[in-house]
């Protein structure tokens, strides 16, 4: 199934009045192979939902501080290659506070964030692997509530896979 994203963002006027303040296309950005399509993120603190024109989206750093969200959709290629370390500084470069800055050198894929990551595949198959070796089969439909464990995802399928995810900043606490 081919999807065509869209994004519509919704504002109120400073007389209170609902308005659609932004719609139309997310151009991607590739980095490390995996297409992203950054549909919306919040700065650190409580997001405001302030009256006139203030609906703006932030994505740096890319994965959020505290309190921050990011919402995004993730195209995967098959067998995408995550883990020199030149694809990485350049991935850190490409995406400040990105995958190239998690993404385990040693063990391609392999991340942890601080954050509550909500994902559902759209399309595709991935394979959720946890550190431990243990994995499942993701498909069209399955969602996945990922509370900031060390894990990769991989595309074994021969076709690209792609995923609506939404990330939450967490306080990581001791076990």
């Amino acid at each position: 199934m081919e999807f065509k994203f869209e994004r519509i963002v919704t504002d109120r006027t400073a007389d209170d009045k609902s308005v659609f303040a932004d719609e139309g296309p997310i151009p991607a950005e590739t980095v490390l192979g995996i297409d992203f399509l950054k549909l919306w993120g919040t700065g650190e603190g409580v997001p405001e939902v302030s009256a006139g024109g203030n609906a703006k989206s932030t994505y740096e750093p890319f994965f959020p501080g505290p309190g921050g969200t990011r919402f995004m959709i993730c195209t995967f290629p098959p067998e995408a290659t995550t883990g020199d370390a030149a694809a990485l500084a350049e991935a850190e470069r490409q995406q400040p506070g990105g995958i190239g800055g998690v993404f385990e050198g040693d063990d391609p894929g392999m991340h942890v964030t601080d954050s509550v990551d909500y994902g559902i595949l759209l399309d595709g198959e991935l394979v959720l692997e946890l550190d431990d070796g243990a994995e499942r089969r993701i498909t069209p439909g399955t969602c996945v509530v990922q509370r900031g464990t060390r894990h990769a995802w991989r595309n074994r399928s021969g076709k690209p896979a792609t995923m609506a995810y939404i990330y939450i900043a967490a306080e990581r606490k001791p076990a």
